[in-house]
């Protein structure tokens, strides 16, 4: 979190001149540096000369187009096309040539976590990326479970009821270090998508959007 040093040498020439600070011994208790001080003061907080910036909100674009068109991931042959997102592609598989998954066994009852390979060029990504997801159109948040400590969601039962797939997994899953999967190199794991509808998964570099997918979920 970053902060504000409350400081002499950080406040502006005219005022440090005003105080005496620069050398020249101005007026020191003008209405105008008094009020100036004042507001400096104001912007300073707790008696340690910080001030914590606040942070901005999460607020995700809920306009989507069609579902995201699947193209050749860099593994070629050895996995079905994925939608491509920045440096990764997310692979779905099944037959269609847009990114579609389907809900199993027996929606809205019991689905399973929807398996999702994410695939990367080159051997290993440069930086680690960060993944986002939420429901077109209202901004629901999608949850994730991409951690290398396990590849079992801890769900209470699996299948398990989709409002569950609301609580579990991470609202930020973070993808990076020596792939979980060597051949095609990538990494395993899921989107707990919990309904049908069109889902926009947006993959961040360094803070910075890279790329992104819209997919289309299904009831089987």
């Amino acid at each position: 979190m970053s902060s504000i040093r409350c400081s002499a040498r950080f406040a502006p020439r005219w005022l440090r001149v005003a105080f005496g600070v620069d050398g020249f011994r101005g007026p020191r208790w003008s209405a105008f540096a008094a009020g100036s001080i004042l507001a400096l003061a104001a912007a300073c907080s707790n008696g340690q000369g910080t001030t914590a910036a606040t942070p901005t909100p999460f607020s995700p674009d809920v306009r989507c187009g069609r579902a995201t068109a699947l193209e050749e991931t860099p593994a070629g042959s050895e996995t079905a096309p994925g939608a491509r997102a920045g440096p990764i592609w997310f692979v779905f598989g099944g037959t269609s040539k847009r990114a579609r998954y389907t809900l199993q066994p027996d929606y809205p009852r019991k689905i399973f976590p929807s398996k999702v390979l994410v695939v990367i060029g080159n051997g290993s990504l440069e930086r680690a990326v960060r993944i986002r997801g939420w429901r077109c159109g209202t901004g629901s948040p999608l949850r994730f479970w991409y951690r290398r400590q396990t590849t079992e969601v801890p769900l209470s039962e699996n299948p398990a009821s989709p409002a569950e797939m609301k609580h579990v997994g991470d609202l930020v899953a973070i993808l990076g270090g020596e792939p979980t999967i060597l051949s095609p190199p990538g990494y395993h794991g899921f989107i707990l998508f919990p309904a049908p509808g069109r889902w926009k998964v947006a993959v961040y570099d360094q803070g910075r959007l890279a790329g992104a997918v819209v997919i289309r979920v299904v009831a089987a």
